[in-house]
Protein backbone atom coordinates (compact mmCIF):
# COMPACT_ATOMS: atom_id res chain seq x y z
CA UNK A 1 0.00 0.00 0.00
CA UNK A 2 1.76 3.26 -0.83
CA UNK A 3 0.17 5.47 1.79
CA UNK A 4 1.42 8.95 -0.06
CA UNK A 5 -0.38 8.04 -3.45
CA UNK A 6 -3.82 7.06 -1.61
CA UNK A 7 -3.09 10.85 0.26
CA UNK A 8 -2.77 13.01 -2.72
CA UNK A 9 -5.63 10.72 -4.83
CA UNK A 10 -8.15 11.12 -2.16
CA UNK A 11 -7.37 15.63 -2.20
CA UNK A 12 -10.50 17.79 -3.41
CA UNK A 13 -9.52 20.54 -5.68
CA UNK A 14 -9.31 22.94 -2.52
CA UNK A 15 -7.40 20.50 -0.80
CA UNK A 16 -4.80 20.27 -3.15
CA UNK A 17 -4.44 24.25 -4.17
CA UNK A 18 -4.21 24.68 -0.33
CA UNK A 19 -0.77 22.48 -0.32
CA UNK A 20 0.91 23.93 -2.68
CA UNK A 21 0.51 27.49 -0.87
CA UNK A 22 1.51 25.37 2.46
CA UNK A 23 4.43 24.36 0.26
CA UNK A 24 5.18 28.20 -1.20
CA UNK A 25 5.03 29.34 2.45
CA UNK A 26 8.27 27.99 3.02
CA UNK A 27 11.48 29.85 2.68
CA UNK A 28 13.63 28.07 -0.01
CA UNK A 29 13.61 30.07 -3.25
CA UNK A 30 15.65 26.57 -4.76
CA UNK A 31 13.78 24.20 -7.19
CA UNK A 32 11.38 22.03 -5.06
CA UNK A 33 12.25 18.52 -5.64
CA UNK A 34 9.07 17.49 -2.93
CA UNK A 35 6.36 19.39 -5.36
CA UNK A 36 7.82 17.51 -8.21
CA UNK A 37 7.62 14.47 -6.56
CA UNK A 38 3.95 15.69 -5.60
CA UNK A 39 3.30 16.12 -9.14
CA UNK A 40 4.38 12.71 -10.25
CA UNK A 41 2.36 10.94 -7.86
CA UNK A 42 -0.68 12.90 -8.90
CA UNK A 43 -0.39 12.96 -12.34
CA UNK A 44 0.31 9.13 -12.75
CA UNK A 45 -2.03 6.31 -12.14
CA UNK A 46 0.49 3.83 -11.04
CA UNK A 47 3.54 5.78 -10.42
CA UNK A 48 6.95 3.91 -10.41
CA UNK A 49 9.58 4.86 -7.66
CA UNK A 50 12.21 4.22 -9.62
CA UNK A 51 11.60 6.27 -12.63
CA UNK A 52 10.73 9.12 -10.25
CA UNK A 53 14.24 8.56 -8.98
CA UNK A 54 16.44 8.38 -11.73
CA UNK A 55 14.56 11.81 -12.58
CA UNK A 56 15.07 13.74 -9.59
CA UNK A 57 18.96 12.23 -8.61
CA UNK A 58 21.87 11.46 -10.25
CA UNK A 59 22.91 9.51 -6.57
CA UNK A 60 22.85 5.88 -6.47
CA UNK A 61 22.21 6.09 -3.32
CA UNK A 62 18.23 6.25 -3.28
CA UNK A 63 17.68 7.23 0.72
CA UNK A 64 17.36 10.50 0.14
CA UNK A 65 14.22 10.15 -2.53
CA UNK A 66 12.96 8.11 0.55
CA UNK A 67 13.10 10.65 2.91
CA UNK A 68 11.84 13.35 0.46
CA UNK A 69 9.08 11.15 -0.24
CA UNK A 70 8.70 10.57 3.89
CA UNK A 71 8.58 14.44 4.39
CA UNK A 72 6.33 14.87 1.61
CA UNK A 73 3.78 12.58 3.28
CA UNK A 74 3.99 14.10 6.62
CA UNK A 75 3.69 17.49 4.87
CA UNK A 76 0.19 16.55 2.86
CA UNK A 77 -0.64 15.42 6.55
CA UNK A 78 0.03 18.54 7.84
CA UNK A 79 -1.83 20.33 5.58
CA UNK A 80 -5.06 18.89 5.38
CA UNK A 81 -4.80 18.54 9.57
CA UNK A 82 -4.43 22.62 9.32
CA UNK A 83 -6.74 23.37 6.94
CA UNK A 84 -9.73 21.36 8.28
CA UNK A 85 -8.98 22.09 11.84
CA UNK A 86 -11.77 24.10 12.07
CA UNK A 87 -14.23 22.40 9.80
CA UNK A 88 -14.93 19.47 12.28
CA UNK A 89 -15.72 19.63 16.07
CA UNK A 90 -13.41 16.53 17.13
CA UNK A 91 -10.41 17.82 14.84
CA UNK A 92 -11.54 21.82 16.55
CA UNK A 93 -10.91 19.76 20.11
CA UNK A 94 -7.45 18.17 19.08
CA UNK A 95 -6.71 21.55 17.82
CA UNK A 96 -6.86 23.19 21.47
CA UNK A 97 -5.66 20.38 22.86
CA UNK A 98 -2.51 20.87 20.79
CA UNK A 99 -2.20 24.47 22.03
CA UNK A 100 -2.33 23.36 25.27
CA UNK A 101 0.54 21.02 25.25
CA UNK A 102 2.63 23.32 23.15
CA UNK A 103 1.95 26.25 26.13
CA UNK A 104 2.67 23.47 29.31
CA UNK A 105 6.05 22.75 27.38
CA UNK A 106 6.80 26.32 27.19
CA UNK A 107 5.64 26.54 31.04
CA UNK A 108 2.94 29.44 30.23
CA UNK A 109 0.51 27.82 32.37
CA UNK A 110 -1.98 30.55 32.20
CA UNK A 111 -1.82 30.02 28.18
CA UNK A 112 -2.34 26.53 28.76
CA UNK A 113 -5.31 27.12 31.31
CA UNK A 114 -7.13 29.02 28.54
CA UNK A 115 -7.27 26.51 25.78
CA UNK A 116 -7.53 23.92 27.89
CA UNK A 117 -10.64 25.53 28.86
CA UNK A 118 -11.93 26.03 25.12
CA UNK A 119 -11.29 22.27 24.61
CA UNK A 120 -13.42 21.63 27.81
CA UNK A 121 -16.32 23.89 26.72
CA UNK A 122 -16.21 22.52 22.97
CA UNK A 123 -16.04 18.22 24.27
CA UNK A 124 -19.51 19.16 26.87
CA UNK A 125 -21.60 21.22 23.74
CA UNK A 126 -20.45 18.00 21.34
CA UNK A 127 -20.71 15.66 24.81
CA UNK A 128 -17.52 13.80 23.42
CA UNK A 129 -16.95 11.77 26.78
CA UNK A 130 -13.56 10.30 25.88
CA UNK A 131 -12.05 14.11 24.95
CA UNK A 132 -13.85 15.21 28.64
CA UNK A 133 -11.58 12.38 30.27
CA UNK A 134 -8.70 13.63 28.97
CA UNK A 135 -9.21 16.89 29.50
CA UNK A 136 -10.01 16.32 32.92
CA UNK A 137 -6.95 14.27 33.59
CA UNK A 138 -4.70 17.50 32.11
CA UNK A 139 -6.52 19.73 34.22
CA UNK A 140 -5.57 17.79 37.06
CA UNK A 141 -2.28 17.85 35.72
CA UNK A 142 -2.08 21.45 35.20
CA UNK A 143 -3.12 22.00 38.87
CA UNK A 144 0.47 20.61 40.10
CA UNK A 145 1.99 23.70 38.42
CA UNK A 146 -0.82 26.10 38.25
CA UNK A 147 -2.47 27.06 41.34
CA UNK A 148 -5.50 28.77 39.88
CA UNK A 149 -6.30 25.36 38.83
CA UNK A 150 -8.44 23.48 41.47
CA UNK A 151 -8.35 19.94 41.62
CA UNK A 152 -10.52 18.57 43.38
CA UNK A 153 -13.23 20.36 41.13
CA UNK A 154 -11.76 18.57 38.15
CA UNK A 155 -11.64 15.30 40.35
CA UNK A 156 -15.20 15.55 40.97
CA UNK A 157 -15.91 16.03 36.97
CA UNK A 158 -14.14 13.21 35.38
CA UNK A 159 -15.89 11.07 38.57
CA UNK A 160 -19.28 12.13 37.32
CA UNK A 161 -17.80 11.71 33.39
CA UNK A 162 -16.08 8.38 33.74
CA UNK A 163 -19.59 7.03 35.41
CA UNK A 164 -21.28 8.17 32.23
CA UNK A 165 -18.22 6.99 30.13
CA UNK A 166 -18.23 3.47 31.33
CA UNK A 167 -21.75 3.01 30.09
CA UNK A 168 -21.02 3.70 26.63
CA UNK A 169 -18.01 2.26 26.38
CA UNK A 170 -19.88 -1.55 27.35
CA UNK A 171 -22.27 -0.64 24.84
CA UNK A 172 -19.86 0.24 22.20
CA UNK A 173 -18.06 -3.03 23.14
CA UNK A 174 -20.99 -5.18 23.13
CA UNK A 175 -22.10 -3.51 19.71
CA UNK A 176 -18.44 -4.11 18.44
CA UNK A 177 -17.94 -7.63 18.86
CA UNK A 178 -21.87 -8.22 17.68
CA UNK A 179 -20.96 -6.28 14.53
CA UNK A 180 -18.08 -8.31 13.51
CA UNK A 181 -19.49 -11.56 14.59
CA UNK A 182 -22.67 -11.28 12.27
CA UNK A 183 -19.85 -9.54 9.53
CA UNK A 184 -17.71 -12.95 9.32
CA UNK A 185 -20.46 -15.53 9.93
CA UNK A 186 -23.49 -15.95 6.93
CA UNK A 187 -26.07 -17.74 9.83
CA UNK A 188 -25.77 -17.37 13.62
CA UNK A 189 -24.07 -19.52 16.17
CA UNK A 190 -25.26 -20.31 19.91
CA UNK A 191 -22.48 -17.29 20.65
CA UNK A 192 -24.39 -14.76 18.17
CA UNK A 193 -28.35 -15.96 19.62
CA UNK A 194 -26.56 -15.17 23.22
CA UNK A 195 -24.85 -11.62 22.22
CA UNK A 196 -28.28 -10.50 20.62
CA UNK A 197 -29.69 -11.34 24.08
CA UNK A 198 -26.98 -9.92 26.09
CA UNK A 199 -27.80 -6.53 23.99
CA UNK A 200 -31.45 -6.61 24.11
CA UNK A 201 -31.48 -6.96 27.58
CA UNK A 202 -28.87 -3.89 28.19
CA UNK A 203 -30.55 -1.65 25.94
CA UNK A 204 -33.86 -2.54 27.70
CA UNK A 205 -31.84 -1.44 31.45
CA UNK A 206 -30.70 1.48 29.56
CA UNK A 207 -33.91 2.69 28.64
CA UNK A 208 -35.12 2.14 32.13
CA UNK A 209 -32.86 4.33 33.56
CA UNK A 210 -33.87 7.38 34.33
CA UNK A 211 -30.73 9.42 34.27
CA UNK A 212 -30.63 8.33 30.60
CA UNK A 213 -34.34 9.46 29.56
CA UNK A 214 -32.94 13.12 29.17
CA UNK A 215 -29.04 12.26 27.54
CA UNK A 216 -28.82 13.08 23.58
CA UNK A 217 -25.49 11.20 24.07
CA UNK A 218 -27.01 7.59 25.93
CA UNK A 219 -30.11 7.95 23.55
CA UNK A 220 -28.00 7.70 20.56
CA UNK A 221 -26.77 4.87 21.59
CA UNK A 222 -29.70 3.11 22.73
CA UNK A 223 -31.22 4.11 19.30
CA UNK A 224 -28.10 2.23 17.36
CA UNK A 225 -28.54 -0.58 19.39
CA UNK A 226 -31.78 -1.63 19.30
CA UNK A 227 -32.28 -0.48 15.30
CA UNK A 228 -29.15 -2.42 14.61
CA UNK A 229 -30.76 -6.05 16.66
CA UNK A 230 -34.22 -5.32 14.54
CA UNK A 231 -32.39 -4.80 11.35
CA UNK A 232 -30.17 -8.23 11.86
CA UNK A 233 -33.45 -9.85 12.95
CA UNK A 234 -35.66 -8.55 10.14
CA UNK A 235 -38.19 -7.55 12.14
CA UNK A 236 -38.94 -4.41 9.89
CA UNK A 237 -42.76 -4.15 11.55
CA UNK A 238 -41.34 -3.49 15.05
CA UNK A 239 -38.09 -1.46 13.55
CA UNK A 240 -40.71 1.30 11.18
CA UNK A 241 -42.30 1.72 14.99
CA UNK A 242 -39.22 2.41 16.43
CA UNK A 243 -37.58 4.20 13.92
CA UNK A 244 -40.17 6.61 13.49
CA UNK A 245 -40.74 6.97 17.53
CA UNK A 246 -37.38 7.87 17.79
CA UNK A 247 -37.06 10.64 15.57
CA UNK A 248 -40.32 12.22 16.45
CA UNK A 249 -38.89 12.02 20.27
CA UNK A 250 -34.89 13.72 19.05
CA UNK A 251 -37.22 16.46 17.08
CA UNK A 252 -39.66 17.13 19.77
CA UNK A 253 -36.59 17.44 22.23
CA UNK A 254 -34.23 19.63 19.82
CA UNK A 255 -31.51 17.43 19.53
CA UNK A 256 -31.24 17.28 16.04
CA UNK A 257 -27.78 20.02 15.15
CA UNK A 258 -24.99 20.11 13.31
CA UNK A 259 -22.86 17.62 15.25
CA UNK A 260 -25.66 14.29 14.92
CA UNK A 261 -27.21 15.50 11.51
CA UNK A 262 -25.59 12.26 9.87
CA UNK A 263 -28.12 10.57 12.52
CA UNK A 264 -31.19 12.64 11.69
CA UNK A 265 -30.68 11.49 7.43
CA UNK A 266 -29.66 7.49 9.01
CA UNK A 267 -32.98 7.51 11.06
CA UNK A 268 -34.96 9.23 7.74
CA UNK A 269 -33.46 6.40 5.68
CA UNK A 270 -34.16 3.26 8.40
CA UNK A 271 -37.36 4.98 8.39
CA UNK A 272 -37.83 4.73 4.84
CA UNK A 273 -36.79 1.48 4.28
CA UNK A 274 -38.45 -0.18 7.02
CA UNK A 275 -41.74 1.49 5.22
CA UNK A 276 -41.09 0.09 1.77
CA UNK A 277 -40.40 -3.74 3.75
CA UNK A 278 -43.74 -3.33 5.14
CA UNK A 279 -45.20 -2.23 1.60
CA UNK A 280 -46.26 1.04 3.13
CA UNK A 281 -44.87 2.63 -0.58
CA UNK A 282 -46.69 6.07 -0.21
CA UNK A 283 -45.88 6.79 3.53
CA UNK A 284 -42.28 5.85 2.92
CA UNK A 285 -42.07 8.24 -0.20
CA UNK A 286 -43.38 11.33 2.70
CA UNK A 287 -40.50 10.56 4.60
CA UNK A 288 -38.50 10.49 1.04
CA UNK A 289 -39.89 14.15 0.67
CA UNK A 290 -38.36 14.89 4.79
CA UNK A 291 -35.03 13.14 3.83
CA UNK A 292 -34.61 15.22 0.92
CA UNK A 293 -35.47 18.59 2.87
CA UNK A 294 -33.46 17.45 5.81
CA UNK A 295 -30.17 16.98 2.84
CA UNK A 296 -30.40 20.51 2.53
CA UNK A 297 -29.48 21.47 5.86
CA UNK A 298 -26.10 22.65 7.16
CA UNK A 299 -25.03 24.15 3.71
CA UNK A 300 -25.64 20.84 2.48
CA UNK A 301 -22.79 19.43 4.08
CA UNK A 302 -23.74 15.52 3.84
CA UNK A 303 -25.99 16.54 0.30
CA UNK A 304 -23.33 14.35 -1.75
CA UNK A 305 -22.49 11.63 0.47
CA UNK A 306 -26.57 10.98 0.93
CA UNK A 307 -27.48 11.23 -2.93
CA UNK A 308 -27.57 8.11 -3.91
CA UNK A 309 -29.91 7.09 -0.89
CA UNK A 310 -32.62 9.66 -2.03
CA UNK A 311 -32.59 8.48 -5.44
CA UNK A 312 -32.78 5.02 -4.23
CA UNK A 313 -35.56 5.87 -1.95
CA UNK A 314 -37.00 7.18 -5.01
CA UNK A 315 -37.20 5.05 -7.28
CA UNK A 316 -37.65 1.70 -5.03
CA UNK A 317 -40.92 3.10 -4.13
CA UNK A 318 -42.24 5.00 -6.76
CA UNK A 319 -41.49 1.21 -9.00
CA UNK A 320 -44.27 0.10 -6.72
CA UNK A 321 -46.53 2.97 -6.99
CA UNK A 322 -45.93 5.04 -10.39
CA UNK A 323 -43.68 3.74 -12.90
CA UNK A 324 -43.27 7.15 -15.05
CA UNK A 325 -42.54 8.84 -11.55
CA UNK A 326 -39.46 6.43 -10.97
CA UNK A 327 -38.17 6.58 -14.41
CA UNK A 328 -38.19 10.24 -14.16
CA UNK A 329 -36.08 10.33 -10.83
CA UNK A 330 -33.97 8.21 -12.73
CA UNK A 331 -33.43 10.48 -15.14
CA UNK A 332 -32.85 13.25 -12.73
CA UNK A 333 -30.42 10.86 -11.26
CA UNK A 334 -28.79 10.64 -14.49
CA UNK A 335 -28.06 14.43 -15.60
CA UNK A 336 -26.80 15.05 -11.67
CA UNK A 337 -24.12 11.95 -12.09
CA UNK A 338 -23.16 13.42 -15.59
CA UNK A 339 -22.59 17.19 -14.27
CA UNK A 340 -20.47 15.62 -11.64
CA UNK A 341 -18.80 13.16 -14.41
CA UNK A 342 -19.84 10.39 -12.24
CA UNK A 343 -20.41 7.01 -13.90
CA UNK A 344 -20.20 4.89 -11.22
CA UNK A 345 -23.73 4.47 -10.06
CA UNK A 346 -24.22 3.49 -13.66
CA UNK A 347 -25.64 0.43 -12.57
CA UNK A 348 -27.69 1.51 -10.99
CA UNK A 349 -29.33 4.00 -13.06
CA UNK A 350 -29.34 1.84 -16.70
CA UNK A 351 -30.46 -1.56 -14.90
CA UNK A 352 -33.28 -0.22 -13.18
CA UNK A 353 -34.38 1.88 -16.34
CA UNK A 354 -34.50 -1.15 -18.00
CA UNK A 355 -36.16 -3.43 -15.86
CA UNK A 356 -39.03 -0.40 -15.19
CA UNK A 357 -39.43 -0.10 -19.33
CA UNK A 358 -39.80 -3.93 -18.85
CA UNK A 359 -42.61 -4.44 -16.91
CA UNK A 360 -44.28 -1.79 -18.76
CA UNK A 361 -43.77 -3.44 -21.98
CA UNK A 362 -41.58 -0.77 -23.56
CA UNK A 363 -38.96 -3.97 -24.33
CA UNK A 364 -37.16 -1.84 -26.97
CA UNK A 365 -36.33 1.15 -24.87
CA UNK A 366 -34.95 -1.93 -21.87
CA UNK A 367 -33.07 -3.26 -24.22
CA UNK A 368 -30.89 -0.04 -25.00
CA UNK A 369 -30.68 1.36 -21.80
CA UNK A 370 -28.86 -2.26 -20.76
CA UNK A 371 -26.79 -1.36 -23.94
CA UNK A 372 -25.79 1.53 -22.50
CA UNK A 373 -25.31 -0.06 -19.63
CA UNK A 374 -22.44 -2.45 -21.58
CA UNK A 375 -20.69 0.47 -22.46
CA UNK A 376 -19.95 2.33 -19.04
CA UNK A 377 -16.30 1.61 -17.55
CA UNK A 378 -18.66 0.48 -14.61
CA UNK A 379 -19.24 -2.44 -16.22
CA UNK A 380 -16.83 -4.41 -16.42
CA UNK A 381 -16.66 -3.48 -12.58
CA UNK A 382 -19.32 -5.65 -12.26
CA UNK A 383 -18.33 -9.15 -11.10
CA UNK A 384 -19.12 -11.66 -13.73
CA UNK A 385 -21.89 -13.88 -12.41
CA UNK A 386 -23.76 -10.69 -11.96
CA UNK A 387 -23.15 -9.44 -15.05
CA UNK A 388 -24.51 -13.57 -16.22
CA UNK A 389 -27.93 -12.09 -14.81
CA UNK A 390 -27.73 -9.11 -16.51
CA UNK A 391 -27.22 -10.45 -20.00
CA UNK A 392 -29.87 -12.89 -19.32
CA UNK A 393 -32.69 -10.73 -18.74
CA UNK A 394 -31.30 -8.77 -21.88
CA UNK A 395 -31.99 -11.74 -23.52
CA UNK A 396 -35.64 -12.12 -22.38
CA UNK A 397 -35.88 -8.66 -23.21
CA UNK A 398 -35.19 -9.67 -26.97
CA UNK A 399 -37.45 -12.54 -26.73
CA UNK A 400 -40.47 -10.55 -25.75
CA UNK A 401 -39.29 -7.55 -28.40
CA UNK A 402 -40.02 -10.09 -30.82
CA UNK A 403 -35.99 -9.69 -32.09
CA UNK A 404 -35.36 -13.65 -32.52
CA UNK A 405 -32.50 -12.74 -34.65
CA UNK A 406 -30.45 -10.49 -31.91
CA UNK A 407 -31.84 -13.48 -29.59
CA UNK A 408 -29.98 -15.83 -30.88
CA UNK A 409 -26.76 -14.24 -31.84
CA UNK A 410 -26.81 -12.60 -28.28
CA UNK A 411 -27.73 -16.36 -26.43
CA UNK A 412 -24.21 -17.76 -28.51
CA UNK A 413 -22.16 -14.65 -27.48
CA UNK A 414 -23.25 -15.30 -23.49
CA UNK A 415 -22.76 -18.86 -23.73
CA UNK A 416 -18.96 -18.34 -25.34
CA UNK A 417 -18.41 -15.55 -22.68
CA UNK A 418 -20.03 -16.85 -19.05
CA UNK A 419 -18.68 -20.42 -18.39
CA UNK A 420 -20.22 -20.15 -15.15
CA UNK A 421 -23.34 -21.64 -17.09
CA UNK A 422 -21.70 -25.11 -16.72
CA UNK A 423 -21.86 -24.64 -13.25
CA UNK A 424 -24.68 -25.93 -10.96
CA UNK A 425 -24.93 -22.60 -9.33
CA UNK A 426 -26.13 -21.47 -12.56
CA UNK A 427 -28.71 -23.75 -13.16
CA UNK A 428 -31.31 -21.51 -13.65
CA UNK A 429 -29.77 -19.33 -16.08
CA UNK A 430 -28.80 -22.53 -18.38
CA UNK A 431 -32.60 -23.35 -18.36
CA UNK A 432 -33.61 -20.12 -19.12
CA UNK A 433 -31.39 -19.61 -21.94
CA UNK A 434 -32.62 -23.55 -23.19
CA UNK A 435 -36.28 -22.33 -23.14
CA UNK A 436 -35.63 -18.75 -24.67
CA UNK A 437 -34.42 -20.75 -27.61
CA UNK A 438 -36.79 -23.37 -27.55
CA UNK A 439 -39.30 -20.28 -27.85
CA UNK A 440 -38.13 -18.47 -30.63
CA UNK A 441 -37.97 -21.67 -32.60
CA UNK A 442 -41.35 -22.58 -31.86
CA UNK A 443 -43.03 -19.27 -32.50
CA UNK A 444 -46.68 -19.41 -31.05
CA UNK A 445 -46.68 -21.53 -27.57
CA UNK A 446 -48.50 -24.52 -27.40
CA UNK A 447 -49.57 -26.45 -24.61
CA UNK A 448 -47.86 -29.28 -26.29
CA UNK A 449 -44.89 -27.69 -26.62
CA UNK A 450 -41.40 -28.19 -25.16
CA UNK A 451 -41.00 -25.03 -24.12
CA UNK A 452 -45.04 -25.01 -22.46
CA UNK A 453 -43.46 -28.10 -20.23
CA UNK A 454 -40.30 -26.93 -19.72
CA UNK A 455 -41.74 -24.20 -18.10
CA UNK A 456 -44.04 -25.54 -15.92
CA UNK A 457 -41.22 -27.92 -14.57
CA UNK A 458 -39.18 -24.43 -13.48
CA UNK A 459 -42.26 -22.83 -11.95
CA UNK A 460 -42.59 -25.63 -9.85
CA UNK A 461 -39.37 -26.10 -8.67
CA UNK A 462 -38.48 -25.32 -4.94
CA UNK A 463 -36.16 -22.48 -4.91
CA UNK A 464 -35.04 -20.55 -2.08
CA UNK A 465 -36.30 -16.75 -2.21
CA UNK A 466 -32.64 -15.65 -1.50
CA UNK A 467 -31.57 -16.96 -5.07
CA UNK A 468 -34.73 -15.63 -6.91
CA UNK A 469 -34.08 -12.43 -4.93
CA UNK A 470 -30.64 -12.00 -7.19
CA UNK A 471 -32.17 -12.29 -10.56
CA UNK A 472 -32.70 -9.11 -12.76
CA UNK A 473 -36.27 -10.59 -13.90
CA UNK A 474 -37.86 -13.51 -11.72
CA UNK A 475 -37.61 -16.37 -14.01
CA UNK A 476 -40.78 -18.02 -12.40
CA UNK A 477 -43.05 -15.05 -12.83
CA UNK A 478 -41.87 -13.79 -16.05
CA UNK A 479 -43.05 -17.80 -17.02
CA UNK A 480 -46.09 -17.73 -15.10
CA UNK A 481 -47.05 -14.84 -16.78
CA UNK A 482 -46.41 -16.63 -20.73
CA UNK A 483 -48.27 -19.52 -19.30
CA UNK A 484 -51.08 -17.56 -18.16
CA UNK A 485 -51.57 -15.41 -21.57
CA UNK A 486 -51.74 -18.71 -23.16
CA UNK A 487 -53.99 -20.39 -21.08
CA UNK A 488 -56.81 -17.16 -21.41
Amino acid sequence: MDVLKQLIDSMSKEELRHFKMFLASGESKMERKDIKLFDFYKKNEDPDDGKIFNKLYTLEDRNPFYRLKNRLQEDVGLSLMVQHSDKDETNNLYKNLSLFQLFYAKQHYSLAAFYLKKAERKAVQVQNLEMLDLIYANFIKLSNDFMEVNPEVYIEKRAKNAGKLNKIRNMDQLLAALNYRLKTSQNYNTKDKDLLKILERTTKEFSLDDSTKSDKSFQTRIYRAISSVMVQQHNFKELEVYAVKSFEDFNGNGWFDRVNHELKLQMLIYIINSKFYNQKYHEALQYVELLSGAMEEYDKVLYEKYLFFLFNSYVVNYSQTNFDRALSKLDEFERLMRKRKNNYYDQFIFLNKATLLFEIKKYNDAVRNLMKLYVSPAYEKIDSSFRLKIEVAELIMQYESGDFLSLKKRTEQVRKKHTELNTKEFYREKKVLQILEQLSEEGRIKTTSKAFKDMLNFIKEDISPAIEEGEIIKYRYWMKGKIESINK
